[in-house]
């Protein structure tokens, strides 16, 4: 409702958007890709990633949030795989891949760094063929969008352009993927016939730009930035840069087969170069390679070193719960079943 009555349609051929220290916030060119190599290469990239589909093992449908979800097949019942014949499955493909680097999910901080799940091939068993061809899948069509954003982001940033460089030339080898050779983005989302709800992209580089880029044969799609109270036509061939982090944004509803590729770094990742270059400090150890052994000195001002272990036994502690009734199965070393006074 509020893409069809409240935010402005931006019809521009190339549209930006300056913040108050002059610094892009948003960038739009249409037609970007039939610009660059032509309306009939335009098509070949979009077949390239409808191939790629059929090799590799994409991440099931709501695995992802830019995936489709329940509501989604509702009102979109073409996409519902339950619900496809033989004919029209392979037009009913949703799902969203991340290839490039990233710490896992328990850690913020990037300790380590390592390429996604999808990029190793971790969903399938023998892929063989997925990982010889990826190496050329990477170069020929994340090469393109690669070269998509870095048409609008090294004029417009060229400092956080800088840092991708940067970023990237600190990772080791099998801890990047390789795109084009001027590689300055560590992370892509590859996603076919997804929607995806009003967001932030917030695990994006701290005032970091994200490239999109949209391709495929389909009508609508708008792309909506409420926080600037817009929409621009995001038709296929399209490139934008936004501060994914901080600005909210969406896909307004379309018809027909769409693929979009977003160009971005973790902020796992950023984290993991810089102190890797000297800019952030080393990170402590892990609690688990300080954590008091039974045999150390109590120390009585700091009770609560470690978490979830109880090195003392229950008749150390003026206490009515035992270590057994806290940790069940896992109560450790000499931890009294009897309940304390």
């Amino acid at each position: 409702m509020a893409a069809e009555n409240v935010w402005e349609l931006v019809e521009e051929d190339v549209f930006a958007v300056l913040d108050t220290n002059r610094q892009v916030v948003f960038a739009n060119a249409e037609n970007l890709c039939q610009l660059l190599w032509g309306e009939y290469f335009s098509e070949v990239l979009v077949r390239w990633f409808d191939m790629w589909a059929h090799f590799a093992p994409l991440p099931p449908p709501d695995s992802c949030r830019h995936a489709t979800d329940n509501y989604v097949r509702k009102a979109h019942p073409e996409l519902d795989m339950s619900k496809a014949t033989a004919a029209t499955l392979p037009n009913a493909r949703m799902s969203v891949a991340h290839y490039g680097s990233w710490a896992s999910q328990n850690d913020p901080h990037g300790r380590r760094v390592m390429r996604t799940m999808d990029t190793r091939f971790a969903r399938g068993g023998d892929q063989s063929v997925s990982m010889e061809l990826f190496a050329k899948f990477s170069r020929a069509a994340l090469g393109k969008a690669t070269e998509m954003i870095l048409f609008l982001m090294k004029p417009l940033d060229r400092a956080y352009y800088d840092e991708g460089i940067q970023i990237l030339s600190s990772l080791a080898e099998e801890e990047k993927i390789t795109t084009s050779d001027e590689d300055f983005l560590s992370l892509f989302s590859l996603g076919l016939n997804g929607y995806s709800a009003r967001h932030a992209d917030k695990k994006d580089a701290y005032l970091g730009l994200a490239g999109l880029c949209t391709f495929g044969r389909y009508t609508g799609g708008h792309l909506c930035v409420p926080d600037l109270g817009f929409r621009v036509p995001y038709q296929p061939g399209a490139c934008i840069i936004l501060r994914g982090r901080s600005l909210e944004h969406l896909v307004k509803y379309y018809s027909g087969f769409r693929v979009f590729v977003i160009g971005t770094s973790h902020d796992t990742t950023r984290k993991y170069s810089q102190r890797k270059r000297g800019i952030l400090p080393q990170l402590p150890p892990p609690i688990r390679e300080t954590a008091r052994r039974p045999e150390d000195d109590y120390d009585d001002e700091n009770p609560m070193e470690t978490t979830c272990i109880n090195f003392r036994s229950c008749s150390d502690d003026d206490i009515r719960y035992t270590n057994r009734e806290i940790h069940g199965p896992g109560a450790l070393w000499d931890s009294s079943p009897e309940t304390l006074d």
